[in-house]
C-alpha cells in the first residue's frame, strides 16, 4: 500500500509539473514563431534536434543507471552523485567540443549555409544540460518528485522570459537556452547536496564507476534510440525537404508536449519498480501495467477522432498563425497518438530496466528504430511533415506492443519461478 501511495503521489506531482512545463514550452515556441522568420524557426529546431540526438548517444544511459543506483545504495549517495557529475561533465564537454569544431560544416551541409554560431551556442547548452541530468537521477532515485518538477518549470520559465525580452534571432534563442540552464544548475546542485546532507567529492571509489558502467551498456542504447526517435523527424525533414516544413512540424509538436505529462508515470515508476522487483511482487507489477494498457487503448481512438475534427481550430487557437494551420493540423493527430503510445511503452520499459532484462530491451529498441528508419524517409518524401508524424506513430505503436508483450512473458515466468521456490 505504501508503494501504491508513493506511485500515485509522485505521478500526480510530476503530472502537474510536466503539464505546466508543456504549457510554458508551448508559450516559448509561440513566442519564437512570432519573433523569428519561418526559416529561422525551422533552422533552430532542426539544429536543436541534432544536438539532442548527440546528447542522447553521449549520455550512455548514465541517467537511468544513476536512478537505479541511488534507489539501491542508501549509504553511497554522495559517491554515486559525484560520479554522475564527473561523467556528465566529461561527456558534455566532449559533445560541446564536437559541435564547436564542426559548426561550419554543419551549417554548410545541413542548414543551407546558415547558423554556424547558433550550432556553437547549442553545443555550450549541452554541457549544462548534461550536468542537470545528474540532478534528475538523484531526484527520481530518492523519489523527490516535487523539487525536480519545480526546477524544470523554473528553467522553462526563464527560457520563456528571456525569449520574450530578447529572442529575436535563432542565435539569441540558442544562447538563451544555454544561459537558462547555466543559471539554474548551481541551485540544483546546491539543493541536492543539502537534501542528501553531503558534499561533493572528487575521490569516488572505483567500485561506483564500475557499477555505473555495468548498467549503462544496454541503457545507453535504449536511451539513445528513444531520443533518436524523438528528434530524427525534425532532422530528416530539414535535410530532405527544408526548414519551412520543419517549422510546420514544430508548430504541431509543442501541443503534443502538453500530452507528454503522462510520461510522469514512467519516470516515477522506475525506483518503485526496483522495490517491487526486489520483493518479487510480479503480480502487482502486472496489475499496474494492465491499468496503463487499458487507459492507453481507451484514449487512442478518442484522441485521434477529436483531433481530426478539431485539430485546425486547436492550431489556430494556440498559434494564431494562418500560414501553418492547415499543414500542422494534418500532423497533429498522428503525432499525439504516437506520443501517447510512446508514454505507455516507456512506462513498461522502466520495469524491464528494473528487472535487468538487458538483452530484451536492446531487441525492442533496435527493432523499433529499424522500423522507423525503414519507413520514415519514403513517408517524408511523399507527405512531408505529416509523413514524419505517421512514421513516428507506427514506430511508437510497435514499441508499445512489443514492450508489453515481452514484459508480460518475463513477469509471468518469474512469478511462476517465485512460487516454485
Amino acid at each position: 500500500m505504501k508503494i501504491f501511495r508513493t506511485f500515485i503521489t509522485g505521478s500526480l506531482i510530476t503530472f502537474a509539473g510536466n503539464g505546466i512545463l508543456g504549457l510554458v514550452n508551448y508559450f516559448t515556441r509561440r513566442t519564437m514563431v512570432t519573433q523569428l522568420t519561418g526559416e529561422e524557426y525551422g533552422l533552430f529546431w532542426g539544429a536543436f534536434s541534432m544536438v539532442s540526438i548527440a546528447t542522447a548517444f553521449a549520455d550512455l544511459g548514465i541517467v537511468n543507471a544513476g536512478v537505479v543506483l541511488i534507489a539501491e545504495k542508501e549509504d553511497a549517495k554522495r559517491d554515486v552523485f559525484s560520479a554522475l557529475l564527473i561523467l556528465k561533465l566529461l561527456t558534455g564537454l566532449a559533445v560541446c567540443a564536437l559541435f564547436v569544431a564542426a559548426r561550419n560544416k554543419i551549417a554548410e551541409y545541413y542548414l543551407g549555409g546558415n547558423g554556424a554560431l547558433m550550432v556553437a551556442a547549442l553545443g555550450g547548452f549541452s554541457v549544462f544540460f548534461f550536468l542537470s541530468k545528474a540532478c534528475e537521477s538523484y531526484c527520481f532515485g530518492n523519489k523527490r518528485y516535487f523539487p525536480w518538477s519545480a526546477f524544470g518549470c523554473v528553467t522553462a520559465g526563464m527560457v520563456l522570459s528571456l525569449m520574450i525580452l530578447c529572442g529575436r534571432s535563432a542565435v539569441r534563442a540558442a544562447v538563451i537556452y544555454m544561459l537558462a540552464y547555466a543559471i539554474i544548475l548551481p541551485v540544483q546542485i546546491g539543493w541536492v547536496c543539502r537534501d542528501g546532507n553531503f558534499g561533493l567529492t572528487a575521490k569516488v571509489p572505483a567500485a561506483i564507476f564500475r557499477k555505473i558502467f555495468s548498467l549503462i551498456g544496454v541503457l545507453a542504447v535504449m536511451n539513445s534510440i528513444q531520443v533518436l526517435l524523438f528528434n530524427i523527424d525534425s532532422v530528416l525533414i530539414t535535410f530532405l525537404i527544408g526548414p519551412r516544413e520543419t517549422a510546420v512540424y514544430n508548430v504541431a509538436q509543442p501541443i503534443t508536449h502538453l500530452l507528454l505529462s503522462v510520461l510522469a508515470f514512467s519516470s516515477v515508476f522506475l525506483p518503485i519498480a526496483v522495490d517491487l522487483v526486489e520483493q518479487s511482487e510480479y503480480r502487482q507489477i502486472v496489475k499496474y501495467m494492465s491499468w496503463g494498457l487499458v487507459m492507453t487503448l481507451t484514449a487512442l481512438p478518442v484522441l485521434f477522432l477529436t483531433l481530426i475534427r478539431w485539430g485546425r481550430e486547436l492550431i489556430a487557437f494556440f498559434f494564431n498563425s494562418s500560414s501553418y494551420v492547415e499543414e500542422a493540423a494534418l500532423v497533429l493527430p498522428w503525432l499525439m497518438c504516437g506520443y501517447l503510445m510512446f508514454a505507455f511503452g516507456s512506462f513498461v520499459t522502466q520495469t524491464l530496466i528494473a528487472m535487468r532484462e538487458k538483452v530484451l530491451l536492446l531487441v525492442i529498441a533496435s527493432g523499433t528504430a529499424g522500423c522507423d528508419l525503414l519507413i520514415i524517409c519514403p513517408l517524408i518524401r511523399m507527405y512531408h511533415a505529416r509523413g514524419a508524424a505517421i512514421a513516428t506513430c507506427i514506430a511508437y505503436g510497435i514499441f508499445a506492443i512489443s514492450s508489453y508483450a515481452v514484459f508480460l512473458g518475463r513477469s509471468l515466468k518469474r512469478g511462476r519461478l517465485v512460487k516454485l521456490s
